[in-house]
């Protein structure tokens, strides 16, 4: 849980991963202003660190800081969350009740396999954590969020849910769930907090350092799409080293700390059931090359479009002949704003798809108005 406001009058829950990850960015960054801090961590072996951190956001900023280890997937776990943050907390000194103001959902279970390999096992375990760990806290904590719309809630997705990255049929599945809860609980919790939900895309946590190379390979595709992923002369040693093995770098933790930071502040009052894309990735509208055996994309897609204009027009409707000449027309002008645009050819149909879908989400949009 955490809070932003003033020291004495509010108090958050984090539940996060510690070491380098982005629950400890998001808890350095609320605790620079202000909040007390529950640190909500899972394993015996995470004891010193979630002391140290505990200490760290303390001894800088003078607020309360207080590591939890409990496991969140169960009730015994989030009543003993709920009971130890009552306990220690400071109340809220206009009510003088204990009260969660702001609660971040950032803790996940990674898991990168092909389709073949998913199993019932791994389904449960991702999904518990994942999915049923913040529905089973967010119960948990609804009883003490305020009652005049200040309280907080952010959800961690991912941009796996968002791009459809290979391999990550469990995890990208587990965080559109989250995404879809977002919007659920934001009209269910209207009057007593925002709920909000960003994506991010990779990161340089630990969780990413540790993650299968097929599955940084393939969100290798999306580098040079990404505006952002281009590496710096003031970039750290470890992320130019990994831009050079994936074309691109990858966010900071505290980068990603600072949108949810701003999604707590006051001013996003007005802010709820939003998915935050961070990083961004972009359709390929600019000229790019993402490897040493690409084609030429015009040809695809006149070839694909003149196919489907074949297909409507056999149908013999007049509005089908209008629609498929229409939309031939208009791919015409699109690809030829971007004639030069190279794409890898890896048997990997997502990533041409994509460009394609984008394209007929432009002509029946512009259509059907």
């Amino acid at each position: 849980m955490v809070s932003y406001m003033a020291k004495d009058t509010h108090v958050p829950l984090q539940w996060r991963r510690l070491r380098q990850g982005i629950g400890a960015a998001i808890a350095r960054n609320l605790a620079a202003k202000g909040s007390n801090v529950i640190i909500v961590y899972l394993t015996e072996g995470s004891d010193p660190l979630a002391a140290k951190l505990a200490e760290e956001l303390t001894s800088l900023h003078g607020v309360a800081a207080i590591p939890v280890r409990a496991d969140f997937t169960t009730a015994e776990g989030v009543q003993k969350i709920i009971a130890e943050a009552k306990e220690k907390a400071p109340v809220n000194t206009k009510t003088g009740k204990f009260q969660v103001d702001i609660l971040v959902h950032s803790a996940a279970l990674f898991h990168a396999m092909p389709l073949e390999a998913c199993n019932l096992e791994d389904f449960q375990r991702v999904y518990a954590i994942n999915v049923w760990g913040p529905i089973n806290l967010t119960q948990a904590v609804k009883p003490y969020l305020p009652t005049d719309r200040s309280g907080r809630i952010v959800n961690v997705s991912s941009v796996g849910s968002k791009v459809g990255l290979q391999y990550l049929t469990l995890y990208g599945g587990s965080k559109g769930a989250l995404e879809a809860m977002t919007r659920t609980w934001a009209r269910e919790l209207a009057e007593q907090a925002t709920v909000n939900c960003i994506n991010p895309g990779s990161t340089m946590t630990d969780m990413y350092r540790n993650a299968n190379p097929a599955a940084k390979e393939a969100n290798a595709l999306f580098n040079p799409l990404v505006p952002l992923s281009p590496l710096r002369e003031w970039d750290n040693e470890e992320q130019k080293k990994f831009g050079e093995m994936y074309g691109g770098r990858v966010a900071y933790p505290e980068e990603i700390a600072g949108i949810v930071g701003m999604i707590c502040s006051p001013e996003s009052a007005w802010m709820t059931g939003c998915l935050a894309a961070l990083g961004s990735v972009l359709p390929p509208q600019i000229d790019s090359k993402l490897g040493e055996r690409s084609f030429d994309l015009v040809d695809d897609v006149l070839a694909g479009l003149t196919s489907i204009k074949q297909d409507l027009m056999a149908g013999g409707a007049a509005m089908n002949q209008q629609l498929a000449q229409y939309m031939l027309g208009d791919a015409v002008l699109k690809v030829h704003e971007t004639q030069t645009f190279t794409m890898q050819v890896t048997g990997n149909f997502l990533t041409w798809h994509r460009y394609f879908t984008w394209v007929f989400e432009q002509t029946l949009g512009k259509e059907c108005g």
